[in-house]
């Protein structure tokens, strides 16, 4: 079976191809809709709540998606969206795995690589590169808890966590041809950032070197369109010099421009996949 999440557009073009090739859908709105649908297609079949129950059975009970949801995040410190989560619930169901709380808990317990990522107390490096990525990621920050500096423990553990909302200092760099002055723009109205470090990834793309958007371009943008103060956005032409410049902002005994100490700052990286492949090489290979 095919098991999308798509919605829209995207999900009318996957429908489409899953007719062709005669094989069955598992969507997110089979476990939503109240109404059975199915494709108007002989050779194909939707599956929606005629042939796929729309709780998944779990420890031998049987669970909506949104309550299993809301269930297991409640275990893990692991951010992971709804639909993320249906695809993976919903795929092992189709391939006639059991499932128990124990071993999605677990399964959800390892962080994914480049998205969300914690590389560091207080850093996080993640690989949204469209604005749909870009506005889960804002959700995950808004929720996000610091660490204090001198924490070393999960967390999940509230006694070693502020409660203050984080104040940012933004590490970016896009490839050309995205949307990256929408992706700059919701993050710049949507967060608390009080510094910017703009810088370029060198790595080969799929497009070849020098696929990035030249750093001038970018911070003439933020001057432009927002009121900031130049000295707010700096500009770095290796991004691996640019995450460790944010990552010493504010440090104890290096005051910023509030005093602050990095436990009251979150050093988020994110705007491209090669960013964040690059970037995540300072700590390891």
């Amino acid at each position: 079976p095919v098991v999308t999440a798509a919605k829209g557009r995207a999900l009318e073009v996957i429908k489409k191809a899953a007719r062709l090739a005669s094989a069955p859908i598992i969507t997110m709105e089979s476990f939503t809709n109240s109404e059975p649908r199915r494709t108007n297609s002989k050779k194909s079949q939707l599956i929606t709540k005629d042939t796929l129950n729309s709780k998944l059975t779990v420890d031998g009970e049987l669970y909506s998606i949104n309550t299993l949801y809301i269930d297991i995040l409640k275990s893990t410190s692991l951010f992971v969206t709804e639909d993320v989560f249906f695809l993976a619930l919903a795929t092992i169901s189709a391939l006639g795995y059991s499932l128990t709380k124990a071993n999605i808990i677990e399964a959800f317990a390892y962080p994914f690589v480049g998205r969300f990522e914690q590389i560091a107390p207080n850093v996080i490096i993640d690989g949204a590169h469209n604005i749909d990525k870009i506005h889960v990621l804002v959700d995950f920050v808004k929720n996000y808890k610091l660490q204090t500096t001198n924490s070393k423990k999960s967390i999940k553990n509230e006694a070693n966590i502020e409660a203050e909302k984080p104040k940012v200092t933004l590490v970016c760099a896009f490839k050309k041809g995205k949307d990256w002055k929408g992706m700059l723009t919701y993050l710049s109205k949507q967060l608390d950032i009080e510094s910017y470090s703009i810088t370029q990834f060198q790595v080969p793309t799929d497009t070849g070197f020098f696929a990035g958007v030249e750093q001038e371009e970018i911070r003439e943008f933020l001057i432009s369109n927002f009121e900031f103060r130049i000295s707010n956005i700096k500009t770095f032409g290796n991004s691996q010099e640019a995450v460790m410049q944010a990552i010493g902002y504010g440090q104890d005994g290096d005051k910023g421009s509030k005093g602050d100490k990095r436990g009251k700052r979150l050093v988020l990286v994110t705007g491209s996949l090669y960013l964040a492949g690059e970037a995540s090489t300072l700590w390891k290979l």
